[in-house]
């Protein structure tokens, strides 16, 4: 699959090619798996996807890549094998060349990159995961549909424009904690944009992706192809960049390429697990460019949305899970998705390997092991600070005799979490909320309890919100203390 203009060149080298090596030949180091690019005047780039096909292919087939492109008429070409760590072999027609932009194959929360041919279609065969050369590739997983819930609505809204190829400022970041779904949402727009353009370009990459290949053009003195395929585009994907914080030069390189997409009128959207504000120790000058595009916070899974990743994973997985066990994993689990998917994991080990049954009881420990892993060690000081910062409420509010409402729960709160996330015994807790007894503070707990079962209200500083939310509010703070 050729670039811009390159089409019947292209087409005529692979044809050339072929049959100066012969059709089993071809199929067997060269089709699906090699990406040829004549973009460049006089050169001839050859892609591979590893250093040893690279070497293999450089050490038997130069002198022939450079005969197919005289009798191609392509004229005398310098030839130059690289390695593109991101490069997928794709399973193509047996007339199409391969591709320029390749697709990347990624699990359920990765990225997938997918190029598009001159005229403008994609490729006819799914895209795939690397598979070593001469094998047929696997055909990658389409990404489920993007579950949507008052934590992410506003991004999920904006992603839906640019999908739809809607004018939008440049870049868009969306930016929020691991496990709330960014990496699934930048998928899932490539898929958008592809399906509702399919005479454009997407390149999706990681940080991670886009550093090492600038690395290497340098190195390899291909930063013409590097840059090529990033700023040849119509959309620009990149996750995480939160990645490329102390690496001056990529982080360059990237300001210039927005630069350039910018004046293009291409989309690029970016991913961070910081907002930009956090993001200081990037350029001045790059710091500026961020600023003049949007950035829309994708917040930690609500409730609602935890229910439906728990019932999601449940079934991908295979795992029987009783209604009462989804409620306690959506109200009991801190983090996000890589959390629940965790939890579900375990379960349906223990399950299957261990013939155990799934009770109320395994799904506890499930929750409390894997929140014992996600939540750093806390005193109870810090947690009356952090219930205090949700409730509006003054430090000392909760340590007094008050018993109106706006003092009750959110010392009860504070007692349950203490409880949940310490050691301290019952008498210690109660100590340290104004010397009350142990028995008020399993009073506290079994009250907070009933709440969360009954779905309950409390009234915190933005207003009234669910048990379970407040919780999660709390929570949220002690991750990040």
């Amino acid at each position: 699959m050729p670039r811009h203009d390159d089409s019947d060149d292209c087409s005529r080298f692979v044809s050339t090619l072929r049959q100066l090596i012969g059709e089993k030949r071809h199929r067997a180091w060269f089709a699906g798996s090699v990406e040829f690019d004549l973009t460049v005047e006089g050169a001839l780039t050859v892609r591979a996807g590893s250093t040893m096909q690279r070497d293999c292919l450089k050490k038997h087939f130069k002198a022939e890549l450079r005969e197919a492109c005289r009798r191609a008429n392509l004229g005398a070409r310098t030839v130059e094998f690289v390695v593109d760590a991101e490069m997928t072999p794709q399973q193509l027609g047996a007339d199409q060349p391969a591709a320029s932009a390749s697709a990347v194959g990624s699990s359920e929360n990765g990225l997938s990159e997918n190029g598009s041919s001159a005229n403008g279609s994609q490729d006819n065969a799914p895209t795939a995961n690397k598979s070593p050369v001469g094998k047929p590739p696997a055909p990658a997983r389409k990404a489920p549909p993007y579950l949507v819930s008052d934590s992410n609505r506003e991004a999920a809204r904006l992603a839906e424009l640019v999908a739809a190829g809607s004018p939008a400022p440049c870049p868009v970041i969306l930016w929020g904690p691991g496990g709330s779904g960014k990496t699934h949402l930048l998928r899932s727009i490539a898929e958008g944009f592809r399906s509702h353009h399919r005479r454009k370009r997407v390149v999706a990459l990681t940080a991670e992706q886009f550093t090492s290949g600038f690395v290497e053009a340098v190195h390899g003195r291909t930063l013409a192809s590097f840059r090529g395929r990033c700023r040849g585009v119509d959309l620009l994907l990149i996750d995480d960049i939160h990645f490329l914080l102390g690496k001056q030069k990529t982080l360059e390189e990237l300001q210039y390429t927005l630069d350039t997409l910018a004046s293009q009128g291409a989309m690029v959207v970016l991913t961070s697990d910081r907002s930009p504000a956090e993001l200081r120790k990037m350029s001045g000058e790059l710091l500026s460019r961020l600023g003049a595009g949007v950035a829309v916070e994708i917040a930690a899974p609500d409730l609602a949305l935890k229910h439906r990743l728990t019932e999601r994973f449940a079934d991908q997985s295979g795992v029987r899970l009783e209604e009462s066990a989804v409620r306690m994993i959506a109200s009991g689990v801190i983090g996000g998705a890589w959390e629940i998917r965790g939890i579900v994991n375990k379960l349906g080990v223990s399950s299957r390997l261990l013939d155990l049954d799934i009770c109320d009881t395994a799904v506890g420990k499930a929750i409390d092991d894997m929140n014992r892993v996600c939540m750093p060690s806390v005193g109870v000081k810090a947690i009356q600070d952090a219930v205090c910062q949700v409730f509006g409420v003054e430090s000392g509010v909760i340590k007094s005799k008050r018993r109106t409402k706006s003092a009750t729960e959110p010392r009860m709160l504070a007692m349950w979490l203490a409880r949940k996330y310490t050691r301290s015994a019952l008498s210690e807790i109660g100590d340290q909320f104004g010397s009350r007894s142990h028995s008020t503070v399993v009073s506290a707990c079994k009250r907070v309890e009933q709440l969360m079962g009954s779905e309950a209200s409390v009234q915190v500083a933005g207003g009234a919100c669910r048990v379970q939310e407040a919780v999660r509010l709390v929570e949220s703070i002690l991750r990040t203390a």
